[in-house]
């Protein structure tokens, strides 16, 4: 979980210098580039800001494609699932009469021949019909709860991987959300007097930024060492300490979101 870390400064918007002209006159020029600088900074940052917001507009595009797609789908498969069951039910019917027909001319049949005999045929036959009657409405029960969890499973699976793809976008968006999670992670490390943080070549550059502040936040951490794995993609992370290792990447959390989802499925 993110944790909000808050920082306090005061913006001084005049400067005093004790001292000769020439002094307050240098003063006041490198406050008015000092301001100049900061108003560049911000526009910069607006247009980061527009363009982020573009991105997600995107991704929230991608979302509704996605949601109506799948129930689309589902339209279809209880279409087609009713549509069995109908067929099931209208053949079970057809077999029904045509046993009732049936055991009706045996029983007249039978009559002439000798009445308990044949009403005993008529009875057996009649219950072979129902039989097979009954089994094919229990058939087209069956398929149709099958059909339903396949289709549950397809839809499950498309949203992990809308998920998967909104969580890889805002990384690739922001290099904030690694930050975040790094922070948030050492927060909850009892022992931090030595750190180890693993990461991708992507992220190893926003990280090295961020060992002094990891130092200045942290007192009790003492030496802190940021390494590259090739194999790891932006957002991938570990950092070992003296407890143990820890994984707060998104990865890992995805894993275990799609873990619990299959165990979901499997209870059901």
């Amino acid at each position: 979980m993110d944790k909000l870390i808050k920082s306090g400064f005061i913006e001084i918007d005049e400067v005093f210098v004790v001292g000769n002209k020439e002094l307050r006159e240098e003063n006041a020029s490198s406050s008015e580039t000092l301001h100049k600088i900061t108003a560049n900074t911000e526009n910069v940052e607006d247009g980061e800001e527009k363009e982020v917001k573009i991105k997600i507009e995107k991704l929230e595009q991608l979302k509704i494609r996605l949601q109506n797609e799948t129930q689309e789908m589902n339209r279809n498969a209880t279409e087609l699932s009713n549509e069995i069951i109908s067929r099931a039910n209208s053949d079970a019917k057809k077999i029904i009469d045509d046993a009732k027909v049936e055991a009706g001319n045996i029983l007249i049949e039978s009559k002439q021949n000798g009445f308990n005999q044949g009403y005993e045929e008529s009875l057996e036959r009649y219950e072979i019909l129902l039989k097979e009657a009954r089994d094919i409405i229990e058939d087209a029960e069956q398929y149709r709860k099958n059909t339903f969890a396949n289709q549950e499973k397809e839809i499950i699976g498309l949203v992990l991987q809308c998920v998967n793809k909104i969580l890889r976008q805002k990384l690739d968006d922001s290099d904030e959300t690694a930050t975040k999670l790094i922070l948030s992670s050492i927060e909850d490390i009892t022992s931090r007097k030595k750190l180890t943080v693993k990461v991708s070549r992507e992220d190893f550059e926003t990280t090295s930024k961020l060992k002094t502040k990891i130092l200045a936040m942290f007192p009790a951490v003492e030496d802190i060492e940021i390494k590259i794995v090739e194999t790891y993609l932006k957002g991938d992370m570990e950092i070992q300490s003296e407890d143990g290792t820890v994984n707060p990447s998104i990865k890992a959390q995805f894993v275990k979101l799609r873990e619990e989802f299959s165990k979901l499925l499997e209870g059901e």
